[in-house]
């Protein structure tokens, strides 16, 4: 029977044997029926229960027509030779054997097929939900077929024209069987695209020759471009952020199989050991911060480390108090400030602080080595001084840090740059496809392709628009976008979202535009059916092209994506850290700009120019706090009045008392309930007091 696609829906095509004649008053049929016995329980030795069952029901209509034709019952013997059935079973399961290869391969296919479309659909570098591997950037070579078809010799065709009647010549004894045949398919180098602007056209195995012959002989490239290029194209699951040297191999401690092994041990024998398991179990009180156990285990390993490097071999913690405590300073700070940044130093110095402040404070337990009170006071002013060690490590690191920074300049955006990715072919497309949404009645008419470039535009817009953190986007729900309000003067549409990284400073607000908004109910009600059915209030705004949310921080590699194939920027990798640091450039530099403006004017300028400067110039959030909380000159006034006891004893009074007699007064008993206008208020008596006194000559001022 020829081999052919099998659907449920169709009809399958089927030639029936020939019919079979008795002539010689059944013996060929009893010869047959002995064959079939020996296939009945070599079905039943291979476990293939289903054949087994079809086949004595078969047979049991074979018996009746032997019994129709011969006129007697067939007399089978109750025992079997062995040697017989084990060649039928042997035949049943070679032929097991080449199902289970067809079906193997159809898998593989059917795996392809799934991969082909995902890939398609994820060229944003999305994530599975349960794993942090991106499946589009697989480092493992896979196997390429054209046209997505299975080559013939994996559908476990029969070896050696072996045909249904191989059973009845196997009888007279069983030939050695040739191996299977492996399975014929070729492993293809997997091709990389170029991601030089411009060369679209080049998807190869090759990749780098190609960098190499083609852009560096004509000098776009240089040799470090062709490096992070082919890397970048050859990435795994991280295809975000500069090209990292790998991190070197975290020391465990001797006898434990990992930190959290050594730090949860329940007898520890070193009295440094203790002390360092106590730390670490005190990081997770609420007097510690109540840390996360992660964080806490990464504190106490900091405290561990500094405290080997110090005494590699020591057992007790007495190696702090050396050199009356400047052993730290001397021994480890000093060394390492040319190979650690300042915020590492200063770091491992605030994790000594807080582990010294619980030495010395809540360390005598009786669980707890006893320290001596020589070393109690020595490790007591080495907390105290921690503070302006660290202090000094950045005036000391600062030259290091701003030439860092000013490294970094060259490769900030610049507001042309931004313009352009705005103009550029992706963001068209995006716009494109929101037209479309907007004028379709049905999502029927609309493609996946519409919603993934329409979807990395919203994402690239919003966050030009306000220089946002990518969480904020990636845990905005549709509840939330529709609980917006627009602002006072209706110029923009402010979105409130709860969830973002700074979520204890409270919402991030995130102003929309009235096209925005337009563009964002057109994406929602009309590109985002194709995905997923949830219009719940908790349902994701964006979400992947399978319809799953992101992982958390993967929704950033969306804008840096979207930047890549644009083809603006190929020399660096714009993510939307980079995008904050424009929003924040533009507004410091209009600020900056107008202060050198006014003072570093060399002739004299009007008044009326200078007051015109003053009142453009940005205020800043200290400025605008101080001016909410000044006082009036009738508060001053009254000030003076009810305070004039301790303005002429030259006495500070105590904040109950300041409290007091502003209840007391009718103009000050309005801010009694502002802390900051209460402080003003004492700061004033302080001030006046010893100028009254020095300009009183016999009598309190105001008598």
């Amino acid at each position: 029977m020829p081999k052919t696609h099998l659907t449920s829906a169709k009809a399958s095509n089927f030639s029936p044997p020939d019919a079979y004649y008795p002539t010689d008053t059944g013996q060929s049929l009893a010869m047959a029926l002995y064959d079939f016995y020996n296939f009945v329980v070599a079905t039943e030795f291979c476990n293939l229960r289903h054949v087994s069952s079809v086949t004595c029901r078969m047979m049991s209509h074979v018996q009746y027509v032997y019994q129709s034709i011969a006129k007697r019952r067939f007399k089978c013997s109750r025992s079997l030779k062995g040697k017989e059935v084990a060649t039928r079973a042997h035949n049943v399961l070679k032929d097991t054997c080449r199902s289970v290869a067809m079906c193997r391969s159809v898998q593989r296919l059917h795996k392809r097929r799934v991969e082909t479309m995902r890939r398609e659909a994820n060229r944003e570098g999305d994530v599975t939900n349960d794993s942090d591997a991106d499946p589009d950037w697989s480092t493992q070579e896979t196997d390429t077929f054209e046209d997505g078809e299975v080559p013939q010799a994996e559908l476990g065709q029969q070896e050696d024209g072996e045909s249904e009647e191989e059973g009845e010549t196997s009888q007279k004894g069983a030939e050695p069987e040739k191996e299977p045949k492996t399975l014929a398919c070729k492993t293809a180098r997997r091709k990389r695209p170029c991601l030089v602007p411009g060369c679209k056209g080049f998807s190869r195995v090759n990749l780098k020759r190609h960098l190499t012959k083609v852009h560096y002989s004509k000098g776009e490239l240089s040799k470090d471009d062709v490096e992070r290029l082919f890397a970048l194209s050859c990435a795994g699951s991280k295809k975000s952020g500069p090209i990292r040297q790998y991190a070197k191999k975290k020391s465990v401690p001797q006898g434990y199989e990992n930190e959290e092994a050594f730090f949860s041990e329940p007898k520890p024998l070193t009295p440094r050991h203790r002390w360092l398991v106590a730390f670490y179990h005190h990081l997770a009180t609420p007097a510690a911060g109540f840390d996360q156990e992660i964080n806490c285990l990464q504190h106490a390993v900091q405290v561990r480390n500094l405290l080997e490097q110090l005494q590699p071999s020591g057992s007790d913690i007495q190696v702090l108090s050396q050199e009356d405590g400047c052993k730290v300073w001397l021994h480890w700070v000093v060394p390492n400030l040319t190979k650690k940044a300042a915020g590492t130093l200063k770091s491992y110095l605030n994790l000594l602080h807080m582990s010294l402040e619980f030495l010395t404070n809540k360390g005598k337990k009786p669980d707890l080595p006893v320290l001596t009170s020589q070393d109690s006071k020595i490790l007591a002013e080495l907390c105290t001084s921690l503070k302006g060690w660290r202090r000094t490590i950045t005036k000391q690191k600062s030259s290091v840090r701003y030439a860092k920074i000013l490294s970094k300049m060259e490769s900030l955006m610049k507001t042309r740059e931004v313009h352009a990715f705005m103009e550029s072919e992706p963001s068209k497309e995006g716009q494109v496809a929101l037209a479309a949404a907007k004028k379709s009645t049905s999502s029927h008419e609309l493609s996946l392709s519409q919603y993934t470039v329409a979807r990395d535009y919203l994402l690239v817009a919003l966050t030009r628009t306000v220089g946002m953190r990518p969480g904020s986007l990636e845990m905005a729900t549709l509840g939330q976008f529709r609980m917006a309000k627009w602002d006072q003067k209706e110029r923009s549409k402010v979105m409130l979202v709860t969830g973002h990284k700074r979520e204890v400073e409270g919402p991030a607000p995130i102003p929309m535009s009235e096209e925005m908004v337009e563009q964002l109910e057109a994406f929602t009600t009309k590109l985002r059916v194709l995905v997923t059915q949830d219009f719940s209030d908790s349902g994701k705004i964006f979400l992947k092209s399978d319809g799953a949310p992101y992982q958390k921080g993967t929704i950033g590699r969306r804008i840096t994506a979207f930047v890549i194939k644009s083809g603006v920027r190929a020399d660096w990798l714009i993510s939307a850290t980079d995008f904050r640091k424009w929003e924040d450039l533009t507004e410091l530099a209009a600020e900056v700009s107008q202060q050198i403006q006014l003072h570093t004017t060399s002739t004299s300028m009007p008044k009326e120019t200078e007051a015109t400067l003053m009142e453009s110039l940005p205020t800043s959030p200290y400025h605008a706090r101080r001016s909410i909380h000044a006082l009036t000159p009738e508060k001053t006034a009254a000030i003076s009045v009810i305070f004039r006891d301790d303005l002429w004893e030259r006495t500070s009074p105590w904040k109950k008392r300041v409290v007091s007699l502003i209840w007391s007064d009718e103009t000050l008993s309005k801010i009694v309930h502002s802390g900051e206008k209460v402080k003003r208020v004492v700061d004033r008596v302080r001030y006046l007091g010893p100028i009254s006194a020095a300009c009183r000559p016999h009598q309190p001022p105001g008598g």
